[in-house]
Parts: structure tokens; sequence; C-alpha cells
């Protein structure tokens, strides 16, 4: 999604890029296709403004790039021409 930055800060502080794409595996987007509608049931106009956006585990040398066992933290950034907005 062009304007939007993912950072993952590490217990020490530590900010590093996230990089992130379009779903490219079929059945990644077909699992979000599906939850997209049950949300907008349950939640109803709420679930207008969901963005989703799968996050690679590993990066190209094979290094986890983000782990559910470590502290720290998710910052996503969308740019928007001169307004930037930041939540995390």
């Amino acid at each position: 999604m062009e304007g939007l930055q993912v950072q993952a800060i590490d217990a020490s502080g530590k900010v590093r890029v996230v990089p992130h794409t379009e779903p490219a595996d079929p059945d990644m987007q077909l699992l979000l296709d599906m939850m997209k509608p049950m949300l907008a049931q349950a939640m109803r106009n709420l679930a207008e403004d969901f963005l989703f956006f799968p996050l690679p585990a590993f990066d190209d040398e094979g290094n986890r790039l983000l782990s559910p066992y470590e502290i720290g933290k998710l910052r996503v950034i969308l740019h928007r021409g001169a307004e930037t907005k930041a939540a995390g």
C-alpha cells in the first residue's frame, strides 16, 4: 500500500522498517476476502476502516523479522501528502 510504513521496535527501542507487500499468496488473499464481509457483518460501519497488510516472518537472509515471543511494538505510519498519521 502506497504511503504505508510499518516499523518494528524491539525492547531496547531499536526501530527497524518491516517490508510489506500486497498478499501474493492466493490462500492469504482468499482468507482476507473472507474476513472482510464477516467483520462488516459483526461491526457494521467500523469495519469499513479496517486495513489488512500481511507482513513477512523472515527477511531475505532467513532472519526472523517479528517474533511473538519477544517484547516489542509495531508502529504503522500512513503518509498522505504532507499529512502524516502514526498509530501504535
